[in-house]
């Protein structure tokens, strides 16, 4: 594999679940894309051509946790206790191999997904479930980039507010 096609992997497997990761600390989307693009840079930087031992996805996951925290405490707005439990609570996802349970989330996933406005779960499905960029969902739905954002960082918002910790299990 060449190493511009093993970053573009890499990107594609870990940018939206870090992304959703980090909005739940920073509560920022802006601030969250940057994090998690400066993590993946500097993994890449790090270890282009190594090995590399140990999980990548927990070695990722927190490095976004530190500098979402550094963040963080720049904005002090949210109640720092109870963002450590959501912490623990998606570190148990990631760690969980239990496939039952993880089918018994997705059920509950896709049941809030369709309580969602009609175009936020469209904006959502199509930035999620069929990869696309801001820009191509913009194009599909004839309406602005900045309409795109709005509805998808509302399903998040709902969904993180009804499933708390267990969405981070569908980008998973």
């Amino acid at each position: 594999m060449s190493d511009s096609s093993a970053m573009k992997n890499l990107y594609h497997v870990f940018y939206r679940p870090l992304c959703v990761y980090t909005y739940s600390i920073v509560r920022d989307f802006e601030k969250s894309e940057d994090i998690v693009q400066e993590v993946l840079i500097k993994f890449w930087q790090n270890y282009q051509g190594k090995e590399f031992k140990g999980s990548i996805e927990m070695y990722l996951l927190r490095a976004v946790k530190n500098m979402s925290y550094k963040e963080f405490r720049k904005n002090k707005s949210y109640s720092l206790v109870e963002v450590e439990k959501e912490l623990e609570d998606i570190v148990d996802i990631f760690e969980c191999n239990d496939e039952e349970y993880i089918s018994e989330i997705s059920k509950k996933i896709y049941i809030e997904l369709d309580k969602l406005p009609d175009k936020c779960r469209e904006v959502f499905k199509l930035i999620v479930l069929e990869n696309k960029k801001y820009k191509e969902v913009a194009e599909i739905l004839d309406i602005s980039v900045n309409t795109v954002k709005y509805h998808y960082t509302t399903a998040l918002f709902k969904l993180r507010t009804t499933l708390g910790s267990l969405i981070y299990i569908f980008f998973v």
